[in-house]
């Protein structure tokens, strides 16, 4: 049995049989037409049907008369074809993402097909159906689409109107533009996306215009007035080779492959190599350095050439006593005592005899200079002195850590806190990372010489007295490339321990505020040297790079392996991070 509300369909059409005409003869006024027939269009008229017997089929349909109408457009999914076909208006379930400007909500507003498709009926129609269409037209005005330029209200034929102009292009895919937006559902990572984005905004484009962003300007020396620098890749391109560790050599791989990552270090040791600098020893360590970098970076095999897998340090692993006599080749050693050793030797091989170590090129590349000044709290005498610095050792203090904390971290019973113990997790741990700013502002804060020790204390130059005294230290020169060392081993003579603290830092290090003149003074990482372990005897350290292409890279030992820059800014084990100076725009010019 066919179901209740198909039976006059059936019955109709078995006592009215289909005919077919030809299209030329229906879009003809004088055509004539018999009943139920069937307009078959060419593919060119594809889309324009004409149904004059519609309202047999369902009565309730009408149609208005409206010259000022175009045919209808094709229907794009089944739902505008249904609502064409049926005269019926609905909305649908709104599209969870909108892939593209061409794809739209198709259950905002479907009227449009509808009413554009019955003005193409015969114009003879009775004046009562036009009325009855026009109050039709007018409850549902608010269904009206505007995804088509050439789409306009359907007005009522009875009464005489002005018609309505049709919507611009522009207010048209505004329309669709706000409908879409309201359509399409936020990914949740969008929120993250977007403060990952914020914080990876580069301060120097948006509050320090003023300075070059690293590697922008090939002509780049530095703001320290240095002729015998350059601090851009320029020619350098690809990244270095990686070391074999022979047994506990990883402290040493990653102090070269983070030395070699400073672009001034490795256009030096090229000069080096090619015997353009002069002072410099055949037999030096300098020289042995300078052949195992351009090594790593194919250089010996001329311009074109790929550097190899890997390189064999065997060279400079036999220099060790030349370098630091105190560490032993066969027993893990500190990367960080080993990195300012080697610096300290390619200083002296620099230096001719007979001049001080700050005319050094490498004084050039690393060297700083610390005002310190002293009160004494006796008779209030200060005293100002200049020191040279290469490196900045900044504490860990958990006891910092934890007051920065205090406060922050609840612990709750109840089911809605518990539903989120997940995310609050997550966020205490974060809140709970060291920052670095905090190391740097508590070695530039007051410090107090106490006199409460035999032969402790300061020894005031006015009053020649052992008093208590005030100490505070500014940036006179800050370094071209800034090391930062993270006192992460404490010794008590015969072992050592590891402070295990997280460390948050950053892309950028901005040390104005610590500079004499407060001139404005931004860092910008370029390596990082990381221990992974218990003590500094076991563990294994490596070493995140930033390569000349922009990239960052992890090298652990003969490996390289490619990583984002989030995972490079975020390691908790960080020992050593190397930063390079970004210049002032009237420095290069």
């Amino acid at each position: 049995m066919l179901p209740g509300s198909m039976a006059p369909l059936i019955d109709r059409l078995m006592s009215v049989p289909l005919q077919f005409v030809g299209a030329r003869h229906a879009e003809q006024d004088t055509a004539k037409k018999p009943e139920g027939c069937v307009v078959l269009t060419s593919s060119g008229n594809r889309g324009k049907r004409s149904r004059e017997d519609d309202n047999a089929v369902l009565p309730e349909t009408k149609s208005v008369k409206n010259d000022a109408v175009s045919s209808p457009k094709r229907p794009k999914t089944m739902a505008e074809a249904v609502a064409a076909y049926t005269g019926k208006k609905f909305r649908s379930r709104k599209p969870d993402l909108v892939d593209s400007e061409d794809d739209e909500d198709v259950g905002e507003d479907l009227g449009e097909a509808v009413g554009a498709e019955t003005d193409e009926k015969s114009a003879s129609e009775s004046p009562d159906d036009a009325d009855a269409a026009s109050a039709t037209d007018e409850s549902d005005a608010d269904f009206t689409s505007t995804d088509s330029p050439s789409s306009s209200t359907v007005s009522s034929s009875s009464t005489p109107s002005t018609p309505e102009k049709e919507p611009t292009e522009a207010q048209a895919s505004t329309k669709v533009s706000e409908d879409s937006t309201d359509a399409t559902k936020v990914p949740k990572d969008s929120t993250k996306v977007t403060e990952d984005s914020e914080d990876s905004t580069d301060p120097v484009s948006s509050s320090l215009p003023s300075h070059y962003k690293f590697n922008e300007d090939p002509a780049d020396r530095g703001d320290n007035g240095s002729r015998r620098i350059y601090k851009s890749w320029r020619e350098i391109k690809g990244k270095p080779a990686g070391l074999i560790n022979h047994g506990v050599t990883c402290y040493m791989n990653t102090a070269i492959q983070a030395l070699i990552h400073v672009p001034a270090v490795q256009h030096y040791l090229n000069d080096v190599a090619t015997s353009k600098t002069a002072n410099i020893k055949p037999g030096s360590v300098t020289k042995v350095l300078a052949d195992l970098s351009r090594k790593m970076w194919g250089f010996d095999k001329g311009k074109n050439s790929k550097p190899p897998k890997y390189v064999d340090p065997k060279q400079i692993i036999r220099r060790l006593d030349d370098i630091n006599c105190m560490m032993s080749e066969w027993q893990q050693e500190d990367s960080h005592e080993y990195y300012m050793s080697l610096l300290s030797r390619l200083q002296e091989d620099s230096t001719p005899k007979g001049k001080k170590l700050n005319t050094s090129i490498i004084y050039d590349i690393f060297g700083g200079l610390l005002r310190q000044k002293v009160t004494c709290k006796k008779c209030n005498h200060v005293s100002e002195t200049k020191q040279e610095f290469y490196d900045l050792s900044l504490g860990i203090k958990k006891r910092s850590a934890e007051k920065q904390n205090s406060g922050t971290s609840t612990e709750s019973s109840s089911d809605d806190q518990t539903q989120d113990s997940g995310s609050k997790k997550a966020a205490n741990s974060q809140k709970r990372r060291y920052s670095i700013d905090s190391s740097v502002e508590e070695f530039f804060s007051n410090e107090v010489i106490r006199a409460d020790k035999k032969d402790a204390g300061y020894m005031c130059e006015k009053c020649k007295q052992l008093t208590n005294a005030h100490k505070i230290s500014t940036i006179e020169t800050a370094p071209e490339t800034l090391t930062v060392h993270l006192k992460r081993f404490k010794f008590d003579g015969n072992s050592s321990s590891k402070v295990k603290k997280s460390i948050s830092y950053n892309k950028y290090l901005d040390l104005t505020d610590y500079t004499t003149n407060h001139t404005s003074t931004m860092y910008q990482l370029i390596s990082v040297i990381v221990h992974e372990g218990r003590s500094i005897s076991s563990g294994h350290y490596i070493a995140h790079c930033l390569q000349p292409d922009g990239s960052w890279a992890t090298y652990d030992d003969e490996y390289i392996n490619k990583i984002n820059e989030k995972e490079a800014m975020s390691d908790d084990s960080a020992y050593v991070l190397v930063y390079n100076k970004l210049t002032t725009h009237k420095q290069t010019k």
